[in-house]
């Protein structure tokens, strides 16, 4: 069984190297969207999910992390920087 990080987010590569364990990067590259109706702190959750699980399916006998952060500013979540 491997260790799959299911993100291409480098500060995460980053997380995983330094606790000195082996992993493999293979991004999720589904639809990030979430329901409206969801509330802001559950929305990085069910994303997360969302990656896990669609590698998941592809890798069902290895270990995989989904994760992923918004920021969220006067109640509206500001979109990811284009660099």
């Amino acid at each position: 069984m491997k260790l799959i990080l299911a993100s291409k987010s480098p500060r995460r590569k980053e997380i995983l190297s330094s606790l000195g364990v082996e992993f493999q990067i293979i991004p999720a590259v589904g639809d990030e969207g979430v329901s409206e109706s969801a509330c802001e702190k559950d929305i990085a959750m069910l994303i997360a999910k969302a990656k896990a699980h669609e590698i998941f399916e592809k890798y069902p006998n290895d270990a995989v992390i989904g994760a992923d952060t918004i920021v969220v500013l006067n109640g509206e979540i500001l979109q990811k920087p284009a660099s």
